[in-house]
């Protein structure tokens, strides 16, 4: 009985590694190295790649401190009031992290992330959800980091 509970342990054990996602350990390695800096004041541009009515706002700066959206501005000068809830959610370089570690764990069907060589952040992210569906990829993209005092 012993042997055949530490067999059934193995097979686990193997199959649970090979199901493993390949984009785990970079997107580990750079959230290790981006909390390592403790950087807690920062500015970037962010654009949100898709087929959405607010493209021509894009990019939108975003400045953030101890984790929260100070500012937020549309670089065309627009009205970004109605969009708060679709930008909010990827404005921070821990909610970049989280859209990238839902995406391993929703395991989507594309997925291409681009780490800051050195701050770690996800500089670049496109998830394409699923392979049945035409043209609901999107890409989020960071430029123009800059730590704050």
């Amino acid at each position: 009985m012993k042997k055949t509970g530490l067999i059934l342990l193995i097979v686990l054990f193997a199959s649970l590694t090979a199901c493993a996602s390949p984009y785990r350990q970079p997107y580990e390695k750079n959230l290790a190295l981006w909390k390592s800096q403790s950087i807690n004041h920062y500015r970037f541009d962010l654009r949100i790649g898709c087929m959405c009515p607010w493209s021509g706002m894009m990019p939108v700066a975003v400045e953030v401190q101890n984790g929260a959206i100070l500012s937020m501005t549309a670089s065309n000068g627009g009205d970004i009031t109605p969009y708060l809830d679709t930008f909010r959610p990827r404005a921070t370089v821990e909610n970049l992290f989280a859209t990238v570690d839902t995406a391993i764990s929703k395991r989507v069907y594309q997925l291409t992330v681009h780490y800051d060589a050195k701050y770690g952040f996800p500089a670049s992210i496109v998830v394409n959800p699923s392979k049945a569906i035409m043209d609901d990829e999107t890409g989020y993209y960071v430029t123009n980091f800059e730590v704050l005092p």
